[in-house]
């Protein structure tokens, strides 16, 4: 097996974007316009452009010396709300060597990120974006998914070394050499004796010399 230096090891982020698309010309609840505003091609040239923006601003808040970002995955579904099954598949592709996926979106395909989610277990998170952040953050949380609601990039910064941390600890490999037979020190018999549960563990107290005779 290979040994890795801590300052090496990076925390593998895939950017996700879903996009909702509409096939029909209509108005509501969530969309408005006119002419060609209420077709197709105005709604995917509109998530292209969201998805740009977005992606910038995610390459620029997430440092290169803590995360390695992963190239995106993008998925269209139009307003029939129909999850398939390839559409999930080509969202976990990969997944095996994924960390962490940084959810995007373009309209309101949050219940295709929550089903994501609980067939992979894998922990996602969001920039604060209307109310996205609001609805993904209610619906991961609520059934126990691990999930990361960000204010703005700054604090996504910042929090992607906590998570490179733990990812650090949980990779790591500790050597613990014993001494005179013993885990614990001879100088210490009060320290941790059992690692696993990080406790002292009491013995039965010794008597020492017969027991006094109680009077009558």
């Amino acid at each position: 097996m290979a040994i890795k230096k801590h300052e090496d090891i990076r925390l593998n982020v895939k950017p996700m974007f879903l996009t909702l698309y509409h096939e029909y010309v209509f108005e509501g609840p969530c969309r408005f316009g006119e002419g060609m505003q209420l077709e197709k091609e105005f709604d995917l040239h509109m998530a292209a452009e969201k998805f740009k923006g977005w992606y910038a601003q995610l390459q620029a808040a997430m440092p290169a010396d803590v995360v390695n970002l992963l190239e995106p995955v993008k998925v269209e579904r139009d307003e029939q709300f129909l999850t398939k099954d390839e559409m999930l598949d080509t969202l976990a592709e990969g997944s095996e060597d994924v960390d962490l996926y940084y959810i995007g979106y373009a309209s309101r395909p949050y219940d295709l990120a929550l089903e994501f989610a609980m067939r992979t277990g894998k922990p996602c998170a969001i920039t604060q974006a209307c109310c996205a952040a609001a609805i993904t953050s209610a619906e991961f949380l609520s059934r126990g998914l691990e999930f990361y609601s960000f204010e703005d990039w700054a604090d996504a910064t910042e929090y992607m070394t906590v998570l490179r941390a733990r990812k650090v600890l949980k990779d790591s490999k500790i050597l613990a050499a014993t001494r005179m037979t013993s885990a614990v020190s001879v100088s210490a018999p009060d320290s941790i004796i059992d690692q696993d549960h990080g406790q002292v563990r009491h013995a039965p107290a010794l008597r020492v010399g017969p027991r006094a005779a109680r009077p009558d």
